[in-house]
């Protein structure tokens, strides 16, 4: 028999919904080995994956009040026994469980039946489900009080830094005027008045001897 009665005879096989279904793949397929290309294109769109299978297979299982273990127990149940390697265990049995002890099991070394008994202790860690929900809202508002606690006092530290700093130039301006006030309290009238154009002198002034020729005022 040649491979175009072949490929004719498996296409005259196919019921309609199938036919019409991959007609266009059908008569997309290249004109060499195209009984051969129409079994690979078959068994690629309607055969399972073996994973798509064991999926099918365990669809029914749920985590619910159930420890892990005993989730575990009932996938190798239903598969039965060496129809699952541990490798495929362990992948389906992570997918049903909640999303944190999955996240937590990740780094967690061993195979499936080591991850069994450190799920089983998580779960027994974990609130009840109507207390979830709780504290998921909570942890947000704890976080955000705290968040406005830290910054409530940094504006304080820095509010008391301001103060500090103006307090010391007060302080530094006062210490400056009545330095300049005492030392111009110690030159005499004439000299405040006109400095180096002065005329005359009254004692005691403190204005240096060499800048102008200082008289002593006469009554």
């Amino acid at each position: 028999t040649s491979e175009a009665d072949k490929f004719t005879a498996l296409v005259s096989s196919l019921d309609d919904d199938i036919y019409e279904s991959m007609c266009s793949a059908i008569a997309g397929l290249p004109s060499a080995h195209r009984y051969q290309s129409l079994k690979m294109l078959l068994v690629e769109h309607y055969s399972l994956t073996r994973g798509q299978e064991l999926r099918k297979l365990l669809s029914g299982l749920s985590i619910k009040d159930k420890k892990p273990s005993r989730l575990l127990a009932e996938m190798r149940s239903l598969a039965g026994p060496g129809r699952i390697d541990d490798k495929d265990y362990k992948t389906l049995f992570l997918e049903y469980l909640p999303s944190d002890v999955r996240m937590t099991l990740q780094v967690v070394p061993g195979d499936v039946n080591v991850l069994a008994a450190v799920a089983d202790k998580i779960m027994e860690q974990r609130p009840p489900d109507d207390n979830r929900e709780l504290v998921a809202i909570q942890q947000p508002e704890h976080d955000l009080a705290n968040k406005i606690a830290e910054l409530t006092k940094q504006l304080n530290e820095l509010k008391a830094r301001h103060e500090s700093t103006s307090r010391s130039r007060l302080r530094s301006r006062s210490r400056t005027r009545t330095s300049t006030h005492s030392k111009q309290t110690r030159i005499c009238y004439y000299h405040r008045q006109f400095g180096q154009m002065a005329k005359k002198c009254t004692e005691p002034c403190e204005w240096p001897k060499g800048k102008a020729n200082k008289q002593t005022s006469e009554n």
